[in-house]
């Protein structure tokens, strides 16, 4: 896993919201356009296995912004030799915002209809 740390290139995958000569990678997919994306830079800060069964694997990844977590997910696998997919992703900060800190979506429509304000 300590190769993929650092600064490294990763080509955005077809379905993202990247922009190719105007037009968002996704748009092109639906349509059956094959586009190719620019690998660009990423910073993968910490790389850690979390778990490991016969199942898959699980990690956890403090990474820049711009970071496909599911491309890395295959990168990895395709190292080992094998395929991946992501069966569960838990995006748990994103910049000053923590996901202890989050609302739950019946607290919100709680607030809302009560017409509260969150304190």
């Amino acid at each position: 896993m300590r190769r993929f740390q650092g600064v490294v290139e990763q080509t955005p995958p077809a379905y993202s919201a990247v922009k190719v000569g105007g037009v968002r990678l996704y748009k092109a997919a639906r349509r059956g356009e094959r586009v190719e994306a620019k690998p660009r830079p990423v910073e993968i800060r910490e790389l850690e296995l979390v778990n490991r069964d016969d199942q898959g694997f699980e990690f956890r990844v403090v990474c820049s912004h711009g970071t496909y977590v599911r491309t890395l997910a295959e990168d990895l696998a395709q190292a080992l030799g094998g395929y991946a997919h992501l069966k569960r992703l838990i995006r748990t900060r994103i910049g000053e915002f923590h996901l202890e800190d989050a609302e739950s979506l019946e607290g919100v429509v709680e607030r809302l209809t009560a017409g509260g304000k969150r304190s």
